[in-house]
Order: structure tokens, then C-alpha cells, then sequence
């Protein structure tokens, strides 16, 4: 359920697809695909309407192999959950300048937000930005910052910078 709909497809037409069969007798490729992904959809559980839902990291894990999602951190009524990996973390310790970005527009109800928080990373003569952290939180008080900020031992010594990135 988890894999690519252009894999699933490849997968199916190379274990059941008659190779003397006319093209003609097959659906196009875009076409599969598209059936995939829409019954895949129709698997899938919906957005949730309230914070009182059951996180599946199911998808995540196969996708990334190590673990990704870090905290569910509750503030009274609000829920905010962490996404980060090992590495990620590796180099935020060794960041001395973090950068902090929240986004809007890119969550649904009944999250508010998107905050990341990015670092430089050097690779080569290359310099760039990079999101390193990821926290969808449902509140943007003070309390439910400071709550996300203390959930996890970072251990760090670092500064924050808020921008807009």
C-alpha cells in the first residue's frame, strides 16, 4: 500500500501482463497508475477532524528507515507532533545558528501550523539551508512553544533566529 502507484504497476505488469498481447488490449500506463492511486485513496484513513487521533507511522517507517516521528506533546487541548531523524539531530547539535520558520498554509484543520526549524549544512564548496525539524502543531501560544521547545532534550547549546524563509 505504501510503495510508489508507478511501482505497484510495473510490479503487476511484469507478473501478469501477456508480452503477446497487443498494446491495444491494455489500459494506458497514466491510466493504471491513476487506478492506483485511487484505490489506494480509498484505503488510506481520512485527515483527522480532531487531535484525538491515533498516529500510524506505518507509512514513515517504510519509507524512512529510521525512526522519524520523535513527540506528540499535548498543551491542554492542543497537540503538537515532532518529526526528525537521528541524523537531522546530528547536525542541529552541531548547528550554531538555528532558524526558525512556521508556515500556514500547508496544514489542514485541526492543525494551525507547520514549524520548522533549519540549519546551514556545508557540503563541499556548497552552503545551503536545511529543514531539520518539523513540529505540526494545533496552537501558537506561548505555552504550547515552550511546551514543543522543553519536550525534547536536545542538549544543545544554540541560538534562535526567527525567519521567514
Amino acid at each position: 500500500m505504501f510503495e510508489p502507484a508507478p511501482v505497484i504497476v510495473d510490479e503487476v505488469l511484469e507478473e501478469f501482463a501477456d508480452p503477446r498481447a497487443a498494446d491495444a488490449a491494455l489500459s494506458t500506463y497514466d491510466n493504471m497508475t491513476r487506478n492506483c492511486n485511487r484505490t489506494r485513496q480509498k484505503l488510506r484513513p481520512g485527515d483527522p477532524t480532531d487531535m484525538n487521533f491515533e498516529l500510524n507511522t506505518e507509512y514513515l517507517d517504510s519509507i524512512i528507515k529510521e525512526p522519524f516521528f520523535r513527540q506528540d506533546v499535548w498543551v491542554k487541548d492542543n497537540r503538537h507532533l515532532v518529526f526528525t531523524t537521528d541524523r537531522q539531530l546530528e547536525i542541529l547539535r552541531k548547528a550554531k545558528t538555528w532558524y526558525i520558520d512556521d508556515t500556514f498554509k500547508v496544514v489542514k484543520d485541526p492543525f494551525y501550523q507547520l514549524l520548522s526549524i533549519h540549519a546551514f549544512v556545508r557540503a563541499g564548496d556548497e552552503m545551503k539551508q536545511l529543514p531539520l525539524v518539523f513540529i505540526i502543531m494545533s496552537g501558537k501560544t506561548k505555552k504550547d512553544y515552550k511546551k514543543v521547545k522543553y519536550s525534547y532534550d536536545y542538549n544543545f547549546d544554540y541560538e534562535f533566529v526567527q525567519c521567514n524563509i
